[in-house]
């Protein structure tokens, strides 16, 4: 047998043997995914990897007797608890949510009285992660910029304004008097549903129904029987608009997220509506005699109703009345002069305020256009800078150091990021502060 028969028969034999290798270690994993949780026999907990991480970050518990039904296994760290994506009778495979915190495992298997509960000696540490950076979005050299639809990276934008986001976390944005664009994160994809025609030139602010079946664009146009308010479906793509409301100068809009009432306001002279969806008309529900451009939002509870007026410096709020569905008079919570000043209640400063949005905690986050940053406040008043200097710009990083340019819209979604649309820079920003 000359030598290249010899490596090969070498080389067969090695197949050979690795195949049948892999195929013992198959069906041993075939057995250990099989195997079922015996509420008679103790858990076993031996360890966790890796001890720190941030949101996202994959948790691997290590024992014995845990089963291979994901619905009967529970993770929870520092209380919170951990996805359970996959498991092994001795693996347990988890997933980090946000704003989880430094603390102790806690891992729960089986139901009822077959339940057992093993809580871990040492603490996994936390990562909190505090970052802006760039969704979609660019310029060129000079900053200039145009409409663009395509993948995330692809997609271009012209002064990206109002924006609003689903839980499926598709974020809906009006770029200044044009379209309105669609952002999937999940599908990475940017899109153009519906553009801007001559009945509603000037779209402004944008409300999902509390199905989210429905989006409601709100149209800033001269004369009391102007379109208003416009509505289009999801089912038809978000295209093929609807006027429901007509009135003069429409600019804020909010749906109570408890009972779907839709509030919207009109600038002159400074009034809020709620639309009732069976009269199809409109009850007038507070009265100014100024002109206002008063952004609505509501608290995630549907109990509390923010008016953030922009040519006042001011952020009203007014409590929301579900038996009678009407709000109480506004009643100034914090601003009332142009600057830049943190502090509490009319001693903070805005300058320009547009929008805002409220997380699952109660606290407001204000797109503080003329100050280009993103302002906090708490439900007790308390306002500081979220992110941003203060000064024009584009820098990502530290929310501290962030650079935003007159930024003018601003959502949330469920896991509490913050998008804004970064208005004079093109961009929609991803602000991660937990």
């Amino acid at each position: 047998m000359n030598r290249k028969s010899r490596k090969t028969n070498v080389l067969l034999s090695y197949i050979c043997l690795l195949t049948v290798t892999l195929f013992y270690i198959g069906c041993k994993d075939d057995e250990v995914d099989s195997i079922q949780y015996d509420p008679d026999k103790p858990l076993v907990y031996e360890g966790f990897t890796p001890q720190s991480g941030g949101v996202g970050s994959q948790l691997i518990i290590k024992g014995n007797n845990f089963g291979s039904d994901t619905s009967l296994v529970r993770v929870f760290v520092n209380e919170k608890e951990a996805p359970v994506i996959s498991i092994r009778n001795n693996r347990i495979y988890a997933v980090l949510a946000a704003r989880t915190g430094t603390g102790k495992i806690k891992i729960v298997v089986g139901k009822g009285d077959q339940q057992q509960t093993i809580e871990t000696d040492s603490v996994f540490k936390y990562n909190f992660k505090e970052n802006v950076s760039t969704l979609t979005g660019f310029t060129d050299d000079a900053g200039n910029s145009q409409i663009v639809d395509g993948t995330l990276d692809k997609a271009q934008f012209i002064y990206p304004q109002a924006m609003i986001c689903d839980q499926e976390g598709t974020i809906f944005t009006i770029e200044y008097q044009r379209d309105v664009r669609s952002i999937s994160v999940l599908n990475n994809i940017v899109q153009t549903p519906m553009g801007q025609n001559g009945e509603w030139p000037e779209p402004q602010m944008l409300a999902l129904s509390r199905s989210e079946d429905t989006l409601f664009v709100s149209n800033l146009r001269d004369g009391d029987n102007s379109c208003a308010v416009v509505m289009m479906t999801r089912s038809h793509g978000f295209m093929n608009p609807k006027t429901i409301i007509r009135g003069d100068r429409a600019f804020g809009l909010a749906v109570n997220p408890v009972d779907g009432s839709l509030l919207y306001s009109l600038e002159t002279p400074g009034e809020i509506y709620r639309y009732d969806f069976t009269t199809e008309k409109s009850e007038l529900l507070y009265h100014s005699n100024n002109n206002h451009l008063m952004a609505l939002c509501f608290t995630q509870d549907g109990k509390t109703l923010y008016a953030i007026s922009k040519w006042t410096q001011t952020i009203f709020r007014s409590v929301y009345d579900f038996k009678t569905k009407t709000i109480t008079p506004l009643e100034v919570f914090v601003g009332g002069a142009g600057g830049y000043v943190d502090g509490v209640g009319s001693e903070a400063r805005f300058n320009n305020p547009s929008q805002g949005v409220c997380d699952d905690d109660g606290n407001i986050y204000v797109a503080d256009c003329g100050n280009n940053c993103i302002r906090k406040i708490t439900p007790s008043g308390i306002v500081t800078t979220y992110a941003g200097t203060g000064v024009a710009g584009f820098k990502e990083g530290a929310p501290s150091q962030a650079q935003f340019r007159l930024p003018d819209g601003i959502c949330i979604d469920k896991d509490n990021v913050v998008y804004l649309g970064d208005t004079h820079n093109h961009r929609v920003r991803k602000i991660v502060v937990e």
